[in-house]
């Protein structure tokens, strides 16, 4: 959104292909027709939304929702929308495909009411549906705390925010952190709606089991050390029906990938991401990227890219003077780099650490969509697989309806871990359209000759 309405006020035509029903994506998700927010639980995160969500009615822009991009070829990308393949041409392409939680295996992880804190707050923020009547809340990271919050204005009952790092952690990295104080205040109004409520935050721990047979009926935590391996003798059990898990995030980039940009490893958040330069410009001329693909930072950085973007997209359509972005860029970019700092710290805080890893034995499910053990995966390495790519065509770990996006990184560990290499050696593996599932229905209706144009 803010890309459009940059690229739109410098003059560009804007075309928006959103994958949901309503524009807003991950930080503003909207809720669902015929809901209605209590005004206490409403946050300064909404009125940012709202405020943003407005400016899309410009003349300038055509958004269509629930368009979902399947490919890229050339100077076009290929659109799943209304039960046809639809084919749109422009002149400059802005990739802000965001990012997803990060899967973490642990005994149990597979029955019913084991989800990801992103998508408890789905069902809580945008369909008022509860993911359990009484839930334990596990990860590390700001990220549990609006979580939290959706989950309490659904009115489900936390038993405990578990957090698996310590306060004095956080002490060596005050220095960066210091003067964001919107950030802070933002976290403050969180944690005292935590407080208010009587949900209990246990530092140093992390979730080590899900219980039950056919369903969640419980969970087991544990003291944890500073690489988050669980501490003998220190577990506990909360009787819950339903468990998130928020460890982090990774990065949404097959569209990108697939269209040739470069790609570059974080050693902090242990995964890719697209590379970029201060103008947002890929290696490939005419795309721009913004938001969590370019590094997980936060709705604010994620905003600010989105301008920079915007610039970069109108100055390549030619809508806009180098002068005039460059001018324009100025701002923007300072912002960005300020607030990257910050994200910068937090990644290195909240970062995944080995012990995130320590339940990766013999028979936990790793891939559950081709249901793939790690000892298969294991069997494969010993046998000379070096690659994510050669595990997937030996045992299918990545070839389900997901893609890979659930399994891939816990692969990944498994061979850096086994093979005894850097995590970083191991290649992001090529991705091919279709970047996600699309009926063959929709293929069969193309309307590729009828195509849509943004300049």
């Amino acid at each position: 959104m803010s890309a459009a309405v940059t690229a739109a006020e410098s003059g560009a035509r804007v075309i928006v292909l959103d994958e949901y029903a309503k524009p807003g994506g991950q930080f503003f998700k909207r809720t669902g027709d015929g809901f209605a927010v209590a005004p206490k639980w409403l946050t300064r995160e909404h009125a940012r939304g709202e405020a943003l969500r407005g400016k899309l009615d410009h003349p300038n822009i055509t958004v269509l929702t629930r368009a979902l991009v399947w490919g890229r070829f050339d100077d076009r990308v290929m659109v799943a929308h209304e039960g046809h393949s639809k084919s749109i041409y422009g002149k400059a392409l802005v990739i802000a495909t965001g990012a997803y939680d990060r899967p973490v295996a642990f005994p149990g992880w597979t029955l019913p009411g084991v989800l990801t804190a992103g998508g408890a707050q789905t069902l809580a923020k945008s369909q008022w549906v509860k993911p359990g009547r009484r839930m334990l809340l596990a990860g590390a990271g700001p990220f549990l705390l609006p979580v939290a919050l959706s989950l309490l204005r659904a009115d489900v009952s936390i038993a405990a925010l578990v957090e698996a790092t310590r306060p004095i952690e956080w002490l060596p990295h005050l220095g960066s952190l210091w003067g964001q104080w919107p950030r802070f205040s933002e976290a403050w109004e969180y944690k005292d709606n935590l407080r208010r409520t009587g949900v209990p935050t246990l530092y140093g721990h992390k979730i080590v089991r899900a219980l039950g047979e056919k369903r969640v009926e419980g969970a087991v935590i544990a003291k944890v050390d500073r690489k988050w391996r669980a501490i003998p003798g220190s577990e506990r059990t909360i009787e819950v029906d339903a468990i998130a898990t928020g460890y982090g995030f990774l990065a949404n980039i097959e569209l990108a990938a697939s269209s040739g940009c470069e790609l570059r490893f974080d050693e902090h958040a242990r995964t890719w991401f697209v590379k970029c330069t201060p103008a947002m410009a890929t290696n490939k001329a005419g795309v721009f990227v913004a938001g969590e693909i370019t590094g997980i930072g936060g709705s604010a950085l994620a905003l600010e890219e989105g301008r920079i973007a915007g610039l970069s997209a109108a100055e390549f359509a030619g809508t806009l003077t180098a002068h005039a972005a460059d001018e324009q860029r100025r701002q923007p970019i300072w912002q960005r780099a300020r607030l990257e700092r910050f994200a910068n710290a937090l990644n290195a805080l909240f970062g995944p650490r080995p012990g995130l890893w320590e339940f990766l034995t013999d028979d936990m499910t790793v891939c559950r969509c081709e249901e793939v053990k790690a000892k298969e995966i294991a069997a494969c390495i010993a046998n000379g697989a070096t690659t994510t790519k050669s595990i997937k065509d030996w045992t299918r770990a990545g070839m389900g309806l997901c893609e890979g996006r659930i399994c891939r990184g816990m692969v990944g560990e498994i061979l850096a871990r086994d093979r005894d290499v850097a995590l970083c050696s191991i290649p992001f593996p090529s991705v091919r359209p279709p970047i996600k599932p699309v009926p063959f229905s929709t293929l069969l209706q193309d309307d590729s000759q009828s195509e849509s144009i943004a300049s």
